[in-house]
Order: C-alpha cells, then sequence, then structure tokens
C-alpha cells in the first residue's frame, strides 16, 4: 500500500493506485489495513505461480540453459551476416584451415616488417597516373 503524509496537513493522501483498487468494487470496503481477501490472495498465487512455471519452460528452451555463465543472443544480426563467406575461399580446401588462418594474427605485435608488409600489401599495385590498359576479349595463348 503506497501512502504519504503530508507535511503541512495531518491527513494522509493516498495514491492514486490505491484509490483505483478501493473504488474499484474489489473487496476493500473495510478499509484501510484490512486483510486482503481469500480469492484475492489465491488467484494471486496462481498467477505468481503460472508465470514461475513460464518463465522456467522458457529458460529450459534456450541454447544456453546448460551452461550457467553464458547468454546466447537469439536475435539474427543483419550486420554480421554481411561479413560471413558462403563458401571457403579458393586457397584452401576446407573450412578448418580456413578458420585456422583466421585467427593467426597480422599485426606488427606478433610478426616481423616485412610479413606484415607481405601479409597486408594490395594485390595490384599503380601509381597515380599510370595508364591501365583495358581488359581485352581475346583469349592470350602462350
Amino acid at each position: 500500500m503506497l501512502v504519504h503524509e503530508s507535511s503541512s496537513s495531518s491527513c494522509l493522501l493516498l495514491s492514486f493506485e490505491m484509490y483505483n483498487l478501493i473504488l474499484s468494487g474489489n473487496c476493500y470496503s473495510a478499509g484501510l489495513g484490512a486483510p486482503e481477501p481469500r480469492k484475492l490472495q489465491l488467484s494471486l498465487a496462481r498467477a505468481e505461480e503460472a508465470k514461475q512455471k513460464a518463465l522456467i519452460k522458457a529458460k529450459q528452451k534456450r541454447k544456453d540453459a546448460s551452461l550457467p555463465t553464458v547468454m546466447i543472443n537469439g536475435k539474427r544480426q543483419k550486420r554480421s551476416a554481411l561479413l560471413r563467406v558462403a563458401q571457403v575461399p579458393y586457397p584452401f580446401t576446407s573450412r578448418k584451415q580456413y578458420e585456422r588462418s583466421m585467427r593467426r594474427p597480422i599485426g606488427p605485435e606478433w610478426n616481423t616488417c616485412q610479413s606484415v608488409r607481405a601479409l597486408t600489401k594490395k594485390p595490384e599495385l599503380t601509381r597515380a597516373g599510370a595508364i591501365i590498359a583495358p581488359i581485352s576479349t581475346k583469349v592470350k595463348e602462350g
């Protein structure tokens, strides 16, 4: 019950919620301080039990139910889906090889300067202003 005692007057001001409960005909006609009706207590207890059962069922359906310290987010992340690869890229023959190469760090903290330069080098370098020959449709022999 939410009751607020005003400092300027000695009357008690009831909160809006309690006022609605008293006037709504929920068997509160005995006045303030009277115990809740038995039917209301039972219905609140049943509602709480149903809520707890639904919560337990929902927890059991989760993928991380057996993992106490893990919380798996079930939502699909659109941005991370763009970064996924549909097939294993060319030089690799299996998914295991590809994932192993992705785990290997590239930065200068773990590799020498020459290897970092080789690992991060662009595939084709052209200088600014250089003329690039157009792609020809003819097949080269030789």
